[in-house]
């Protein structure tokens, strides 16, 4: 999960071969669907509903997010446990989303 599944040349030249491997663009980005202005005020949560759609989609499986897409890969997971197999998260930094630091 991140902005275009277009970021991940090399993940998918390195792992393409031994996985079934799904690269969906995040709502705004890519050629996916544009933000509706109630979704843009739920940012997180529409990200959220994104990826467990793609989830009902294609089955049980590790979500690999960065940066916001970790935060997104680690809330479907809670929400949905039983269609994330794992989260993981690269670079993702814990905040309240929304909230201000540094």
């Amino acid at each position: 999960m991140t902005e275009a599944g277009t970021a991940w040349p090399a993940t998918v030249a390195g792992w393409g071969d031994r996985f079934a491997l799904v690269a969906p663009d995040q709502r705004g980005h890519g050629r996916s669907p544009r933000f509706s202005n109630a979704q843009l005020q739920q940012i997180l949560p529409t990200f959220v509903a994104d990826a467990i759609g793609v989830l009902e989609r294609h089955g049980p499986a590790v979500l690999l997010g960065r940066s916001l897409g970790g935060r997104v890969a680690a809330a479907a997971a809670v929400t949905r446990a039983d269609l994330v197999r794992a989260p993981a998260r690269s670079p993702t930094r814990w905040c309240a989303w929304g909230t201000r630091t540094g």
